[in-house]
């Protein structure tokens, strides 16, 4: 009987030899992963003379996270933009001076968080009123008085966090016979400018063009030749690249330069009419400071986008306190995504 215990004892012994040898292998010489005598060497040049390959957990975090940037590359690029004209700060605007509504707007904004603001009429106090009061945001736009500050800007407002902006991309145009020189051409009352860039999605690598402008109020043919001079920018600039066009264009859907905009090359759609989910808010972007004042009430601020375009929602954000809106006009608000064939 103790025969028989002492053979079931060694055998025993022999099987965890066995069992664990390849263990004690690997951690002989310290077992710290840095290439020892005998240790598990994550270059794999381990002396044991097996070739174990990488660091099984490092090949399992960069093929997660190859797998994870390949998945987003593959991903249709989606953007929120906002078109919103601030009305410029004037005297005789009264209680709606800027310094009156100004926090009103920058809270309104930052409630949204587009990815993209095109805003018009700001004066540069305004404009760098927001770049202060927008955390995460940068901003490019020049005066349309001088190219630098003076006069009215049409800036690109864009989250700094999602987008970067290509560098030597952003550009402003003035809508007249001579586009490099600041001026007014044809019956327009006042100078009048496109500003754009090209922005880099951050974690793609994935680009958009951003157009934003604010059509003369005053002259149709300065209005219908901006529109044609855009069209041939937006062609020459983006050419096949994603890209979106934002603006207070002075006109309702039932003017020439509506269709122009929409019936020309490159072919755009607007926004507002091709909504996959159902539109939210007013039907009109401009009604004046006062909540149902007599003012006619038109939609005359658009988002356009590329005709293969998904505009996932849209709105016309009517938000007002104390019976006055932020500013004279509404703002609009859509997310669209670009097809992955871009």
């Amino acid at each position: 009987m103790v025969k028989m215990l002492m053979i079931i004892k060694s055998l025993l012994i022999m099987m965890c030899i066995i069992l664990f040898a390849p263990a004690v292998d690997w951690t002989a010489g310290g077992g710290s992963g840095t290439g020892g005598a005998g240790g598990f060497n994550t270059d794999g040049n381990n002396q044991s003379g097996i070739d174990y390959g990488v660091n099984p957990v490092a090949s399992t975090d960069t093929a997660a996270s190859d797998a994870y940037h390949k998945k987003l590359a593959s991903e249709p690029l989606t953007v929120s933009l906002m078109s919103y004209n601030l009305r410029v700060d004037l005297p005789q605007d009264g209680i709606n001076r800027w310094k009156n509504r100004r926090e009103h707007v920058a809270a309104l904004i930052r409630l949204y968080q587009p990815d993209f603001l095109g805003q018009q009429e700001g004066l540069i106090h305004q404009v760098e009123y927001l770049g202060k009061h927008l955390p995460g945001y940068a901003w490019i736009g020049v005066g349309r008085d001088n190219g630098r500050r003076a006069g009215e800007l049409s800036s690109i407002h864009y989250n700094t966090e999602r987008f970067e902006l290509v560098e030597g991309s952003d550009r402003t145009i003035w809508l007249s016979k001579t586009p490099d020189l600041p001026g007014k051409s044809w019956d327009a009352a006042y100078p009048r400018i496109l500003t754009y860039g090209q922005f880099r999605h951050k974690e793609t690598g994935e680009t958009v063009f951003v157009f934003n402008t604010h059509f003369d109020h005053v002259g149709q043919t300065a209005r219908k030749n901006s529109a044609k001079l855009i069209l041939r920018t937006i062609k020459k600039v983006a050419g096949s690249s994603p890209y979106v066009l934002l603006g207070d264009f002075n006109v309702t859907e039932d003017n020439r330069v509506y269709r122009i905009l929409t019936g020309g090359s490159p072919p755009m759609k607007d926004a507002f009419y091709n909504t996959e989910t159902p539109h939210v808010g007013p039907l009109f972007t401009f009604e004046g400071f006062e909540v149902k004042s007599s003012l006619d009430k038109r939609r005359i601020d658009f988002i356009f986008v590329p005709a293969d375009a998904r505009v996932l929602n849209h709105a016309i954000i009517g938000h007002f306190r104390n019976g006055y809106y932020p500013s004279d006009h509404l703002p609009v608000y859509a997310r669209v995504q670009f097809p992955t064939s871009w």
